[in-house]
């Protein structure tokens, strides 16, 4: 333990003082979850959950009884919201039947997970002191107890007994969380792990919130009184991006408590800078030398959040680099705060100490706006929606699914992988001009402009130049499924099933629809057309070949949706000038091949259908199943 020194030249030592560690050992075992749906390791085979680790001693008061240890087990890779949310403030074991949506219950996982652990530092001394939590690394593993050494402090480990390295340093995060009110509250931008390596955790750069990496490797905790105990909590965490390597790895350290006194006034503090006697050479002059304060409205406002930094050399402390309280954004946006200090660096004294940032509290109305630069204008909201002008802009929607867009040009996607889902809204309509879509989309089974759609696709164009190839079912130019609004769009897109037709390819390149494969309960498609086509370029030979029943091809298409359960309202299928809309073997429609929710004011125009006539072959094949309007009615259908 560190010692200090105040102006009087008392000292405190670590056996003076008596800060102690009540949590006395430090375990972090990560486990492949067998099983586990929330994981985010892959494996395709059974991996064994018994792993072993190593134990830190960090006690300053040995012979203490009833101690216990800090074991963090069976840690897996997870979004950082999902693991704050099994944070227990009673028991500090992870309930992880409360974390998700997965229905995860503590019989799924074994060992059962556990993330975070409660240290209590008492200060049995005369002076009050603040003490700063470092993390370094050990040595490895032990197999009996931790040995201490005549110091009271060190604790020793013989990493002779078994081949235990650090290997989960890179990739491991180890929290501190104090309690703000009742809740316990991340100590923003810190990271005690100071080996953490952002490239290893997340080789892909893919951007996140939960792989940034922190500033500070210490913390600093508030003031404890003589004879007082303050609580925290320690957490090991891995960012959703580490990968399979780190299964089973291992990580061994040394938490480390350097305790400062405290007095009335600066002189001795080194949270302040100190008295100007400081050592030149030692590296925690300049410990904490600089608060940060974020404050409402105004420098002088009401003060939100604090918190200490260190900084070594002159710099500028920009807002841009530290994420605002929550419940607040920063106002003038955080791009426009920053602060220029200098650091004597024989004192490591910084100019100026305070940095205030203004920040205004959510929805007061004050908020700026700072544009995404993933689109060309908005802030993907209903009243300002993200503005597309390019395809780069369209593709980033798979990134905001639940929010809200606007083409502002025509938009040509080239070769297209299908968005997913879409829960916000889409239009295509900006300033009064409706703009167009194409794509060229190659695949299996569920293909569309989203595969998905539960929000509401609003005045969308799809070109004539548009075609999805399939090897599969279930496709539609606009969506495979829908279970939200598809409203005033028109698609002049063709599908085509790309399988040739033989008993090897039975039941595929089936269920093709215009518009949807499915338009499902509580789903609407109104005053939308479709003018496209589908299965053009089948031969009459393919069709015969299809009705065969060990074949079984290019059924159940249709000029709208193959299946309707929900509303279907003033739509129109339009033959194109050149073709017919729909052709395929058995269960061809216009409309809807199966009606089991609401048809009103809709209907065809043109030679929509282009199937063959019934012949009196010996194997009297029957066509027959095919209707320009709807083949199975089980729902309300009331023709235009």
């Amino acid at each position: 333990m560190k010692t200090c020194q105040n102006n009087g030249g008392a000292e405190m030592k670590a056996k003076k003082s008596r800060v102690i560690l009540s949590g006395v050992s430090l375990l972090l075992v990560l486990c492949l979850l067998a099983g586990g749906t929330m994981a985010w390791f892959t494996d395709t085979e059974k991996v064994a959950t018994n792993f072993s680790a190593g134990i830190l001693d960090v006690s300053v008061k040995p012979g203490e009884e009833g101690q216990t240890a800090l074991d963090f087990e069976n840690l897996r890779p997870m979004l950082y919201e999902n693991f704050y949310k099994e944070l227990d403030k009673n028991e500090w074991n992870n309930d992880v039947t409360q974390g998700g949506t997965t229905g995860l219950k503590d019989s799924h996982y074994e060992p059962v997970p556990a993330y975070f652990k409660p240290v209590d530092i008492t200060n049995e001394g005369t002076l009050p002191t603040k003490v700063k939590l470092s993390l370094e690394a050990g040595n490895g593993c032990a197999d009996g107890e931790p040995i201490l050494t005549d110091d009271n402090i060190t604790i020793t480990q013989d990493g002779s007994k078994q081949d235990c390295a650090n290997r989960l340093a890179p990739v491991l995060k180890v929290f501190v969380y104090k309690l703000v009110g009742e809740d316990w509250t991340l100590v923003e931008g810190v990271n005690l792990n100071t080996a953490y390596d952002e490239d290893a955790a997340n080789p892909d750069g893919v951007a996140s919130e939960n792989t940034a990496e922190e500033a500070n490797s210490t913390y600093m905790t508030a003031m404890i009184p003589a004879n007082g105990t303050e609580r925290y909590v320690i957490a090991g965490y891995l960012p959703e991006t580490v990968g399979n390597a780190y299964q089973g790895q291992h990580y061994h350290g040394n938490l480390v408590l350097n305790a400062y006194q405290m007095d009335d006034t600066a002189a001795g503090n080194p949270d302040e800078g100190g008295s100007g006697t400081e050592d030149p050479d030692d590296p925690d002059r300049f410990e904490d030398n600089v608060t940060i304060e974020w404050r409402e409205n105004t420098a002088d406002g009401t003060l939100v959040q604090s918190r200490k930094v260190t900084v070594k050399s002159d710099t500028t402390i920009a807002a841009a680099d530290y994420d605002a309280p929550q419940g607040y954004v920063y106002s003038p946006a955080a791009a426009e705060q920053s602060s220029a200090v200098t650091v004597d660096d024989e004192t490591g004294k910084a100019t100026p100490a305070t940095v205030v940032f203004t920040v205004v509290p959510v929805g007061s109305g004050e908020e700026p706006t700072d544009p995404n630069p993933d689109f060309a204008g908005g802030d993907g909201s209903e009243e300002d929606p993200f503005l597309i002008m390019n395809a780069e802009q369209f593709n980033k929607i798979r990134n905001y699914s639940d929010k809200h867009f606007i083409l502002g040009a025509d938009i040509a996607l080239g070769e297209y992988v299908p968005t997913p889902s879409l829960s916000g809204s889409l239009n295509g309509e900006y300033q009064g001009v409706k703009y167009t879509v194409s794509y060229t989309i190659s695949g299996g089974d569920n293909l569309g402009l989203f595969v998905s759609n539960a929000g509401t696709l609003k005045n969308l164009t799809i070109t004539d130049d548009s075609a999805i190839n399939t090897t599969g079912n279930n496709c539609g130019t606009i969506a495979a499924i829908n279970s939200g609004t598809i409203e005033n769009c028109v698609s002049h897109a063709t599908i085509n099933g790309g399988l040739e037709a033989s008993p090897e390819n039975e039941g595929k390149n089936s269920n093709f629809g215009g518009i949807v494969s499915q338009n499902t309960a509580g789903a609407v498609i109104r005053n939308t057309t479709f003018q496209g086509k589908i299965n053009p370029n089948l031969s009459d030979v393919d069709l015969t070949m299809a009705m065969y029943p060990f074949i079984a091809m290019y059924q159940n298409n249709a000029g709208l949706a193959v299946s309707n359960s929900g509303t279907i309202e003033n739509c129109t299928v339009a033959a194109p000038a050149d073709d017919a809309n729909v052709r395929g073997a058995e269960y061809n429609a216009g409309l809807v091949v199966q009606n089991m929710g609401t048809i009103t004011g809709t209907k065809t125009t043109g030679t929509v259908l282009s199937v063959l006539t019934p012949t009196n072959d010996p194997d009297n094949l029957e066509f027959s199943h095919s209707s320009l309007t709807v083949c199975s009615n089980e729902g309300t259908y009331i023709p235009a």
